[in-house]
């Protein structure tokens, strides 16, 4: 009867957990836009399996921080950042290793309004990949984005960070 007992504890405390990680996940599915952020734009670059990968552009309107910015999520993980201000323009890597946290700093980014969006298009296009395969979870770090679907959104992209700037006023470099 003991046995029997603790067999079922132990099934009630895994259907919690599951049921927990459930909730947690269709929770935290769209993070929150971040502090000072306005103008978001969001693409589905696809659904593979049961992973939603998407492609969110905004405006950010921050003291010492203004112009656009990207970010590369899978579910509810920010994969990849990069803010495009008109002083320090960079891209956080590895964001999905953190869990979001900046622990690992930035790459700080030079060149004019063209050469950063070219920048942010080609890391869309070639790196992102590389950025899913610094996840701690496998089934991300396993994930395979078809290239044409990368292509799609690093167009979606260069279209949004040129309208973003058109719609909110240029800034330095990021004309």
């Amino acid at each position: 009867m003991e046995r029997f007992i603790t067999f079922v504890e132990t099934k009630v405390a895994r259907v919690a957990r599951l049921f927990a990680a459930l909730a947690l996940r269709i929770k935290s599915r769209h993070p929150a836009p971040r502090v000072g952020t306005s103008d978001v734009r969001r693409l589905q670059v696809g659904l593979y399996g049961s992973i939603d990968v998407s492609l969110v552009a905004c405006w950010i309107d921050r003291p010492h921080e203004v112009g656009p910015s990207w970010s590369l999520f899978a579910d509810q993980y920010e994969v990849l950042r990069s803010d495009l201000f008109a002083e320090l323009a960079h891209i956080h890597p590895v964001m999905a290793l953190t869990n979001g946290a900046n622990l690992v700093g930035r790459l700080f980014v030079s060149g004019d309004a063209v050469e950063l969006r070219e920048r942010s298009v080609w890391e869309i296009r070639h790196n992102a990949r590389t950025h899913l395969r610094t996840h701690p979870l496998s089934k991300y770090r396993a994930l395979k984005i078809p290239q044409p679907d990368l292509e799609h959104a690093a167009a979606w992209l260069d279209r949004e960070l040129e309208d973003l700037v058109a719609v909110h006023g240029a800034v330095s470099h990021v004309a």
